[in-house]
């Protein structure tokens, strides 16, 4: 009896341990024109076409080398272009909340750190106010940092439309007080930090947009532009440009297609938060992105707050977008080598490869995309990754092991 349990586990844990290939799960492929030269570091640009078709955090990227019946996965490192980390908001506590002259008060603690932006939330919908926003580092003196500042939100079954971030010169305080002129009760429900730091002097790819459709809603004073590309691209920066006829500073908020969905009343398009920020006829304006994760994007929607002034006319869109480099060495040059990606399943590969971007590479080239065939590949899926087998197999470990169990009660009466 313990024999045969004993054998039991042993083939469970053999069975379990069986697995595909590592290629597995992969949607696309392309080969690698890699050459032998005196220069033993590779490089490969990821091409615009692929942001569509991999995960936005780049995890389900591998290159694989094959040579009769042997595969090697080859170790890379990847590299962000240009490089700089991403400005972050932080969420600021609020600390005091007051009623005074007609006036609602809200104060927020701040961290030790230079700021130029806070992002309000309000619950309330349908508003157009005037802000004004004071900083103190004792809750006793404080200082005018913007007067009149006018936010606004527009909801109805025509418009989705809020502006609620305020801009202003680089400002150090502990804390924060932003007061509403309004006979509303405003709800708040989060202030966020933010600190923009000018990339003027990186070098981005840019991409310019033409075609787009720009509509005027006169009754709530917004212009809204849309954008659709041909291809989901990693976008930090969106800029537009006009036909200058006057000056004008004219607040702007982009948003990025989320998601769809259909429902029996049509189809419903769900948009998240990319930027906002002054467009001026004083100077070029970059929108860039203020979330924690990097989205490849296909489609935006730019909402232009005209207040009583006669619409913009849009010149063209201006796109500042992210490059990936794939850096890596090889061995055996004999091998054929192919880039492999799009596996919604995979996670990042851990190596303790770290090439760096500015060491002397060769720009390889890669061929035209590979849709790689269920039923030609290489790897055969696991008989694990079968629910039914697994628990035929489980179902008969659990019966054999009560067949015995039972016998030995029976011997022992």
């Amino acid at each position: 009896m313990k024999k045969l349990i004993k054998y039991l586990f042993i083939g469970c844990f053999v069975g379990f341990s069986i697995s595909g290939f590592s290629q597995e799960g992969y949607s696309y492929k392309r080969k690698i024109e890699v050459k032998k030269t005196s220069v033993e570091l590779n490089s490969i640009e990821i091409p615009d076409e692929m942001y569509g078709k991999i995960k936005t955090n780049l995890s389900d990227i591998r290159i694989f080398g094959f040579k009769n019946k042997d595969t090697v996965e080859v170790r890379y490192t990847l590299h962000k272009n240009p490089d700089f980390e991403f400005d972050t908001r932080k969420a600021l506590k609020i600390i005091n909340q007051s009623v005074a002259e007609k006036r609602s008060y809200f104060t927020v603690q701040a961290p030790n750190e230079t700021i130029n932006q806070l992002s309000l939330h309000f619950q309330n919908e349908n508003f157009d106010w005037k802000i004004n926003l004071e900083g103190s580092n004792d809750q006793n003196q404080w200082f005018t940092i913007l007067k009149d500042y006018r936010i606004l939100a527009i909801h109805n079954s025509e418009t989705n439309y809020r502006f609620e971030d305020l801009f202003f010169t680089n400002s150090k305080y502990k804390y924060y007080r932003i007061s509403v002129d309004t006979k509303q009760q405003p709800h708040i429900l989060s202030v966020h930090s933010n600190h923009s730091q000018s990339k003027d002097s990186l070098k981005f790819k840019t991409v310019t947009v033409d075609q787009f459709s720009a509509k005027t809603d006169k009754k709530n004073k917004i212009t809204t532009i849309t954008v659709s590309l041909k291809q989901p691209l990693p976008v930090y920066a969106v800029s537009v440009n006009t036909n200058k006829k006057f000056d004008y500073n004219r607040n702007v908020t982009v948003e990025y297609l989320q998601n769809i969905t259909k429902t029996e009343k049509g189809i419903i398009k769900h948009y998240s938060y990319f930027s906002s920020g002054i467009l001026s006829s004083e100077h070029p304006t970059d929108l860039t992105f203020l979330g924690e994760d990097l989205q490849f994007i296909k489609d935006f929607k730019i909402t232009i707050n005209n207040k009583d002034n006669q619409p913009l006319e849009m010149h063209s869109i201006e796109l500042k977008t992210l490059s990936f480099n794939l850096l890596f060495s090889i061995d055996d040059y004999d091998w054929d080598y192919y880039l492999y990606y799009g596996n919604k399943n995979s996670f990042a590969p851990s190596y303790d490869a770290n090439y760096s971007s500015s060491a002397t590479k060769n720009t390889v080239s890669i061929s035209k995309e590979i849709q790689i065939n269920k039923k030609e590949e290489i790897q055969q899926e696991s008989l694990f990754e079968n629910k039914l087998w697994l628990w035929g197999i489980m179902i008969l470990i659990i019966g054999i092991l009560g067949y015995f169990s039972m016998k030995m009660i029976y011997k022992k009466e």
